[in-house]
């Protein structure tokens, strides 16, 4: 599997793979073009972006996975996510969370509940009110 970067894939590829996207997805991607594609001979398999908090923490702001992917898919995803945020030299590495299947994996990962929120100026009130856990890379 190979990590890309989204302005590395053609539009039409972003498009089709974020079909059927929760809007605020396709929205943070349009809007800032920025995250990463895992790919497997040239397919698009699941995507994430790390937006930086500052010099030693990234969020993993989002994460978005085919309905019909391979099960294994989230964990490489938070894998390739991990990676690339040791890469940029960050040390921890945060994630908000709003669904219970996503908390049992963050868990499972090894991800610890946070006892506050990052310091991200563009948060909504909504976002400083969810679960936010994070981990030492």
């Amino acid at each position: 599997m190979d990590i890309l970067e989204t302005q590395d894939v053609a539009v039409e590829k972003v498009e089709a793979f974020f079909s059927q996207a929760d809007q605020s997805i396709k929205e943070h991607v349009s809007e800032n073009q920025s995250g990463y594609f895992l790919t497997e001979n040239e397919e698009l398999l699941g995507f994430f972006s790390l937006t930086t908090i500052d010099e030693q923490a990234v969020w993993l702001r989002s994460l978005f996975v085919q309905p019909k992917s391979r099960v294994e898919m989230p964990l490489l995803l938070f894998e390739a996510a991990e990676q690339i945020a040791k890469q940029q030299k960050k040390e921890m590495l945060w994630i908000k969370v709003d669904k219970e299947a996503v908390k049992q994996l963050v868990l499972w990962l090894e991800y610890k509940r946070a006892d506050s929120t990052p310091a991200i100026d563009t948060l909504t009130e909504k976002e400083k009110m969810q679960d936010w856990f994070q981990k030492s890379l």
